[in-house]
């Protein structure tokens, strides 16, 4: 066995750039012999006349070896991955994830493609023209077959100039949005809401108005709060004249004169006139590396046409909101669906299916990166 380990040894030490196992274990091995042996050492040189040093076992020697090999510095490791050109890609989105609380439930529920699917897309291990011809397939063409650059996996699902015209971006981004369009005005339409708005409405309009209690001659007054104070944060419950706007379908969504003129066109318009509040919902469906850039690009897009209301009278609140092409739901969808009033509960549903339309369509464009046409489906 010795002659053979001495032989593993020489050939893998004879290797450039590939990871040497047994070479690894040989260095271990004698990092552990060395400093138990320094270890006993000192104690020797403290207590000369004490008992004799134990001599090393071959027992203690391997399991303190198994023990060093076992404690790898992980931060070391990370740092190498970062510097991987394909291996590492998932190190930049995957600090996003913890955010995402459903997300580890969500993959549960999904179909055994829709899962190899995400899973090959965050290792970039997906099939496509690249890592084909990367894998050995001399015949493949790496191209992009709709505008000629390279078809990578991050080019084929949110980089393709030729897909942004032919609107194969824009089908899934109102795939996702036709979500929110009907939960939204299921939830506004149903009656427990409109009893809930009618009576956060009464009470705001009778808390502003003073109160007089009466109580007997000589006695003090006492001290109660006035239970009929609004409580409720939900900005759906302080108006029932509420309008919904949706950019979706043939027609371009016009910006409601009455508030400010504008050539911008946010995904959601929701005001009242009554209370002159204005809500704006911009949805994106980036890449889940690109969440954060694409929530300080549309803030900072949005700014002006949030400071134009305001100035025009009109309380004005803004969300954007990102759901990536891989199913990431980025917390910004939850507060803003638990800021419009709806419940937790009923939030982590809507979510969920944004996040499950959103991976589907992201698949089909994938399946679909060799079709040249594109006839515009119906929205999932």
């Amino acid at each position: 066995c010795r002659t053979l380990y001495s032989l593993i040894c020489d050939r893998q030490g004879r290797w450039n750039r590939k990871f040497a196992p047994a070479i690894e274990a040989q260095c271990a091995e004698a990092s552990v012999a060395s400093q138990m042996s320094s270890s006993a050492w000192a104690q020797f040189v403290k207590n000369p006349l004490g008992k004799k040093p134990p001599t090393l076992s071959t027992r203690d020697l391997r399991k303190k070896t198994n023990l060093q090999l076992h404690e790898i510095d992980v931060a070391q490791q990370l740092s190498r991955l970062k510097t991987l050109q394909l291996q590492g890609r998932w190190l930049e989105w995957s600090a996003h994830m913890h955010l995402d609380l459903s997300w580890n439930k969500l993959i549960y529920n999904w179909s055994e493609s829709e899962l190899r699917f995400a899973l090959q897309g965050m290792t970039d291990t997906a099939p496509s023209n690249t890592n084909l011809r990367r894998w050995g397939n001399p015949t493949i063409d790496p191209s992009c077959l709709l505008c000629g650059r390279l078809g990578t996996f991050r080019h084929v699902m949110n980089a393709c100039s030729k897909a942004l015209m032919q609107g194969r971006y824009t089908w899934r981004h109102n795939s996702v949005l036709s979500v929110l369009q009907r939960h939204l005005t299921s939830f506004w339409g149903s009656l427990p809401t409109k009893l809930a708005a009618t009576k956060t409405l009464s009470l705001s309009q009778s808390s502003s108005a003073p109160f007089v209690n009466f109580h007997p001659a000589g006695t003090v007054a006492p001290k109660k709060n006035d239970c009929r104070s609004l409580k409720t944060k939900a900005r759906l419950l302080h108006a029932l004249d509420w309008e919904f706007r949706f950019d979706l379908g043939p027609t371009q969504l016009c910006f409601p004169v009455e508030i400010t003129s504008t050539a911008l066109r946010p995904d959601v318009v929701i005001f009242s006139r009554s209370s002159k509040t204005v809500i704006m919902i911009e949805l994106t469906v980036p890449l889940e590396d690109r969440t954060t850039l694409a929530h300080d690009r549309k803030t900072s897009k949005y700014a002006s046409l949030s400071k134009s209301c305001e100035e025009n009278g009109w309380a004005c609140s803004l969300y954007a909101v990102e759901v990536g092409c891989l199913g990431y739901a980025s917390y910004s969808l939850l507060r803003c669906l638990e800021d419009l009033g709806l419940s937790r509960s009923l939030a982590r549903r809507v979510r969920t299916e944004c996040s499950r339309v959103a991976l589907r369509c992201s698949y089909l464009l994938f399946l679909r990166r060799q079709i040249v046409m594109w006839d515009n489906p119906d929205c999932l």
